[in-house]
């Protein structure tokens, strides 16, 4: 083989070696980005998604700009729709989360102790608290205590944070008054479905609305959001949108 033939196969090698590399490189900033970018994953789903314009973000915000080549990472994102196509529950979420029981109370505290100072005593103290306003639940008192590794966590009507605040002042982290609670009650299918929580979330952040708290046991999510925010609460979960 003469020595210009075999330049030419080196060449074409490399050639190949290289473009087999961006390729590679593509598909992984691609992924990479859909992966850390839900809205543009269900966008992509649903064939709404400009592949031109997001290729040139991927670019833009990849480490191997210089190596990327917009035609090879809009390639990258056409063949990963048939990948995550299968990745979305949407569907099944929006009718979980629209066939839930809602109920609603506001006028609630959410006082955070740190177990680090709320020593032995004064923890028996706060149970005992919780026992004596235990005994007025029917009369709409809530006294409810959630316990953490390194916190606790109490959730009480308004009217009695004060009193609270007073007596264990010196182990309390903040508190947050002025807050709604909100109920949501599932049927048995919320055990087989993933993301419910997720989906909350992000029904409630688009709309600006921040989870101060949060609790899940079984087939109920506990909601604590701030009291002007409980009408648009109310109004994302009853009419949640399908992505």
């Amino acid at each position: 083989m003469g020595k210009k033939a075999l330049k030419l196969i080196q060449d074409r090698t490399s050639r190949g070696n290289a473009s087999v590399q961006a390729t590679a490189s593509a598909s992984e900033e691609a992924l990479r980005y859909i992966r850390r970018h839900p809205s543009a994953r269900d966008c992509l789903q649903s064939g709404l998604l400009n592949l031109s314009a997001t290729a040139r973000i991927i670019i833009n915000q990849s480490a191997a700009k210089p190596a990327l080549a917009r035609a090879a990472v809009v390639m990258a994102l056409r063949r990963l729709k048939p990948r995550v196509a299968g990745v979305s529950n949407q569907a099944a979420l929006l009718k979980l989360v629209t066939s839930a029981r809602l109920a609603t109370e506001s006028g609630i505290a959410v006082i955070i102790f740190t177990r680090a100072k709320l020593v032995a005593t004064e923890a028996r103290r706060l149970r005992s608290f919780q026992q004596k306003y235990l005994t007025q639940s029917a009369h709409g008192i809530i006294f409810d205590i959630a316990e953490l590794p390194d916190a606790s966590v109490l959730f009480c009507s308004a009217s009695l944070a004060a009193e609270v605040r007073h007596e264990f002042f010196s182990s309390i982290i903040i508190s947050h008054l002025g807050m709604a609670r909100v109920v949501l009650e599932f049927g048995p299918k919320i055990e087989s479905t993933a993301g419910v929580v997720a989906y909350i979330y992000a029904l409630l952040a688009e709309r600006g609305i921040n989870i101060v708290e949060e609790i899940s046991c079984w087939n109920k999510i506990i909601l604590f959001v701030r009291e002007n925010d409980l009408s648009p609460t109310i109004e994302a979960l009853q009419s949640p949108r399908l992505a």
